[in-house]
């Protein structure tokens, strides 16, 4: 790639990160895979970016190519083989105050608790319609 396509790149992938992390993690609920994620699609796009500028709307396949890589990565054979059903190793330590961590954290909870409630596909139209201003 010519170094005046790289630059434009690395600008957009400095501008952008933090963006594409939150929407990611609105996907996941992990923050280590929504880096993954992140990665994998920034990867994705660095190979399709001449291709890309001329188009236009890269902020948008930036996002649909964090999507498809969270949906690849829910496909994968090793994902199903986890079970969550089974008893937690750590307990939480009865001297932190949870109630010190903010109102923030709380609506965060809240949000995606309520997000695991909703129908399959409706979460996801809510994640992809507001969830790119998310704090």
């Amino acid at each position: 790639m010519k170094a005046e396509l790289e630059a434009q790149f690395q600008h957009f992938a400095e501008n952008q990160v933090l963006t594409l992390r939150r929407f990611a993690y609105l996907l996941c609920a992990d923050w280590h895979l929504a880096e993954d994620l992140v990665q994998n699609a920034l990867l994705k796009l660095y190979r399709l970016w001449p291709k890309m500028q001329r188009r236009g709307s890269v902020g948008n396949y930036a996002r649909r190519a964090v999507l498809t890589c969270w949906l690849d990565e829910k496909r994968r054979p090793w994902r199903r083989t986890e079970s969550g059903d089974g008893e937690l190793p750590d307990q939480a330590d009865p001297a932190v105050d949870i109630d010190g961590y903010g109102e923030r954290l709380v609506d965060r909870e809240r949000v995606l608790r309520g997000m695991t409630e909703l129908p399959p596909g409706n979460g996801l139209c809510w994640c992809c319609g507001s969830g790119k201003n998310c704090p």
